[in-house]
């Protein structure tokens, strides 16, 4: 049976980042549809839409335009790992709110961190050599 799996998958593109969200935001929908069953409209298009998502999903899974689907998959990663870099940030600052202050600088955006307490000081990026005054 293992063989026959392999054989069918052969040439063809298979599970990845973009499948695995694929399938979670249909199952996502489906379990938000399950209190919606009341509303027959509603209840109908969350059901559609998962449906659609896991179609959509398998179709890619078995794609044998094996480039194409890769350079979907690249997309999504850059769309998905931006968000997630942001995320992360904001997490990271968050939890060092109490020690340092968070300053972007105006010439290239870099995020800059800089000891709470100091008052009006000059801050230097170090990515690119800017000054500029902040209040700490």
């Amino acid at each position: 049976m293992r063989e026959k799996l392999a054989k069918f998958m052969s040439g063809r593109y298979g599970p990845d980042a973009l499948f695995r969200f694929q399938v979670g935001a249909a199952l996502v929908l489906e379990l938000l549809a399950i209190p919606l069953r009341r509303h027959g409209t509603l209840y109908s298009l969350m059901n559609y839409g998962a449906f659609v998502l896991l179609v959509w999903a398998v179709f890619r899974a078995l794609s044998r335009n094996v480039q194409k689907r890769y350079l979907e998959n690249l997309h999504f990663q850059e769309l998905f790992g931006r968000a997630r870099r942001q995320s992360r940030m904001n997490k990271e600052k968050f939890s060092q709110r109490k020690d340092y202050r968070f300053f972007v600088c105006p010439t290239c955006k870099t995020n800059l961190r800089v000891p709470k307490g100091k008052g009006e000081i000059y801050i230097t990026c170090a990515k690119c050599g800017n000054r500029f005054r902040g209040k700490t």
